[in-house]
């Protein structure tokens, strides 16, 4: 039994592929994985600690590009169908899984040119030109949102959610967790992050609201991801204002991150969404502004209109308005029970097993074992 799975390039898409990989490796041990992209620094790093194989192709992303790079990148396109038959062909696999992002478009696409069985998944509301365009020569599209439905042939959707890792799926207990961050566990909990790279701009904003928080110090903690480059000067507005933090460049163990939280203020990537939902976290959703079609808010608003979190746009992102949601969310607990019960209604936590499921059941593969 033989797999690749094509795309990345960015965390958002390459993380449900490896869960989707996990999960294949743990229903069939024996199973060989490949993964194929673009991107060797992420991807190798990710992979490497799963313990699965890469091979990377070279290729470009047409949108954003100037004109002549987009003819430059389009003139790409067959050198990067070609290796793409090189390695399927030397790796004959029984599969081929597009998980998004411009490198799975040759790989797929030539897949589905020689007859393997080629499939992709879906993370956001809004799909990436790659999918879009993959989706007339695939057998099925699974897909993380009802909404997205609008964007594909009707006769080829199925609708899983979004695949998250087992870790978040089990959390870790809440006490335990919050004393691993050197935390108290009788306090309110926010967690705040934007990304592995953190975001500036609610970092800034974040630290801003302390002072108007800093009355809460003895009910309030935050737990602060805030990426390499404003790790100090956030650190060290949570000692000014007093408050009890835990500040971290990068979180590694963010299971034990969303168990300590009571609620979230972050972005609203598709992986992230994803966890949150099966974690039943509310949550205070800062969509990127400027993220491909706009994909982040059109997440965040399933959310909202759901009961789930509340959105709050970049441009609109202020100091009084956070400490104002976090006070008010704090006096109002049935409030957050009513976000955290929404947010719950929304998780698809066996996603992963659902698209790993669905794939070997239409494999002679299953129904000779």
């Amino acid at each position: 039994m033989r797999w690749i799975i094509a795309g990345g390039g960015s965390g958002g898409h390459l993380y449900p592929g490896v869960v989707i990989a996990c999960r294949l490796r743990k229903m069939i041990p024996s199973a060989e994985i490949l993964f194929v992209g673009h991107g060797r620094k992420l991807s190798e790093g990710i992979l490497k600690k799963e313990g699965f194989k890469f091979k990377e192709i070279r290729v470009s992303k047409i949108k954003g590009q100037s004109m002549p790079g987009k003819l430059k990148t389009v003139g790409g396109i067959p050198s990067a169908c070609m290796q793409a038959r090189s390695i399927i062909d030397s790796y004959d696999p029984q599969v081929v899984l597009g998980v998004g992002g411009y490198s799975a478009g040759p790989v797929v696409l030539t897949a589905a040119l020689m007859n393997k069985r080629s499939y992709i998944q879906e993370q956001n509301v809004f799909p990436g030109l790659t999918n879009r365009i993959l989706s007339y020569v695939v057998k099925k599209i699974f897909i993380s949102y009802e909404a997205s439905a609008d964007f594909f042939p009707k006769d080829k959707l199925i609708y899983t959610g979004n695949p998250v890792r087992e870790q978040i799926i089990n959390l870790p207990d809440r006490r335990d967790a919050l004393l691993s961050f050197g935390l108290d566990t009788d306090k309110f909990t926010v967690l705040v992050f934007g990304g592995s790279q953190g975001a500036h701009k609610i970092n800034k904003t974040v630290t801003d609201a302390l002072a108007e928080l800093s009355g809460q110090n003895e009910k309030l903690q935050i737990l602060h991801q805030t990426g390499e480059h404003d790790f100090k000067e956030v650190k060290a507005a949570y000692e000014k204002y007093n408050i009890k933090s835990y500040v971290s460049a990068f979180i590694y163990n963010m299971p034990s991150a969303y168990a300590c939280a009571d609620v979230l203020i972050c972005r609203a990537g598709a992986t992230s969404l994803a966890e949150i939902t099966v974690c039943g976290k509310p949550a205070l959703l800062i969509p990127y502004p400027y993220a491909a079609n706009n994909h982040q808010l059109k997440n965040a608003e399933v959310l909202a209109n759901k009961g789930a979190a509340q959105i709050m746009l970049d441009n609109r992102l202020s100091a009084p308005a956070v400490s104002r949601f976090i006070l008010d969310i704090m006096q109002q607990p049935g409030k957050l029970e009513y976000m955290s019960r929404h947010s719950r209604k929304l998780g698809k936590p066996h996603a992963g097993k659902k698209i790993v499921e669905y794939i070997l059941g239409e494999l002679d593969y299953v129904k000779q074992n």
